[in-house]
């Protein structure tokens, strides 16, 4: 804004120039101080997302979450058909299976990602 306003000012001067020479300029110092370490610290996340803690953590609740979400999909399936506890053990046991098929491929994977980082960092062993 400040740009388009300095450049109908401002007609003989280049465009370049014109934006060079605005305090207001994204590209100023004086904007970016201010505003600069505020967006800096809200951007920084509070928990490391690459921390081991969190992503084995966030498999134990992943694991319950499905299972409790099959549960109640079977039992909703059983209370609109009248079927009283088929549909909620199956949905419970698919739940079940599925969420458990998901942590050991995700333990897996992280597994070998350990690995290879202690391989590369210690070398064999």
């Amino acid at each position: 804004m400040s740009f388009i306003c300095t450049l109908k000012m401002n007609k003989d001067i280049p465009p370049e120039q014109v934006k060079n020479n605005t305090k207001n300029s994204e590209n100023s110092p004086e904007s970016n101080k201010s505003a600069g370490g505020l967006k800096d610290f809200l951007s920084k996340p509070i928990i490391k997302s690459d921390s081991r803690y969190v992503q084995y953590s966030g498999l134990g609740i992943t694991l319950a979450v499905v299972i409790l979400v099959f549960l109640w999909l079977g039992m909703k399936i059983d209370d609109w058909l009248g079927t009283s506890p088929w549909f909620t053990l199956g949905m419970t046991m698919l739940g079940f299976f599925g969420g458990f098929y998901n942590f050991f491929l995700t333990i897996q994977k992280l597994t070998k990602e350990d690995d290879a980082n202690r391989k590369a960092k210690y070398g064999k062993k």
